[in-house]
């Protein structure tokens, strides 16, 4: 089971922030209007639906396969100045946080941060970062777009799993790097919570 690098570990005794995440959430949910399809489903369980049912679920952050604009991570830290790389790993935590922070609050289920392998009679939503683009520093330029992919675990065996994306333009009102992946984190928490309960009505 692929474990996730350090600048975006997570411990379970950990507070997980609220409040400023419904502001970033509403913003999220205008941004994503419009995208065709929120989702791709690479793997589906059932019938009936191994989700269906479901009273709590543990959530793992993987960062193994993680390319940031277009280069495996540990390749572009190495290149990087220290700055620059200073300037990443404290927008990647604060991405996590936004994405760990939606899911607890908007899961109809109890969740809980995990990080060991998967066990039998666990549910658990493994969520693995593929790919950041950072975009434009400042207003005008490309825009900051997250690419995830979540399997989630019954027990040891993935039963389902999905990928998706979501992308933050540059603007005015959200001119940093770090603030357009918050909001691009807080839309895949949003799309993670609506696959879980679509599931559960299939």
């Amino acid at each position: 089971f692929a474990g996730g690098r350090s600048i975006l570990a997570w411990r379970s005794s950990d507070h997980i922030p609220s409040g400023p995440m419904r502001e970033l959430a509403a913003v999220a949910m205008i941004l994503s209007a419009g995208c065709a399809g929120p989702w791709s489903v690479l793997l589906r369980s059932g019938p009936p639906p191994a989700l269906r049912g479901a009273r709590q679920v543990t959530v793992f952050i993987d960062t193994s396969e993680l390319e940031v604009d277009g280069v495996p991570l540990a390749e572009l830290e190495a290149r990087i100045s220290a700055a620059e790389r200073s300037e990443l790993e404290s927008a990647m935590r604060a991405a996590t946080m936004a994405f760990t922070s939606e899911l607890s609050s908007e899961m109809p289920v109890p969740i809980s941060l995990a990080h060991s392998p998967p066990s039998e009679g666990e549910l658990r939503m493994s969520a693995r970062f593929l790919r950041i683009s950072r975009g434009a520093r400042g207003t005008i330029g490309p825009a900051t777009e997250i690419a995830m992919r979540l399997d989630w675990y019954d027990g040891t065996e993935v039963v389902d799993a999905i990928e998706m994306a979501r992308t933050s333009s540059a603007s005015v009102a959200r001119p940093s790097i770090s603030r357009r992946m918050r909001l691009c984190a807080v839309g895949l928490a949003g799309l993670a919570v609506s696959f879980f309960e679509s599931e559960q009505d299939r």
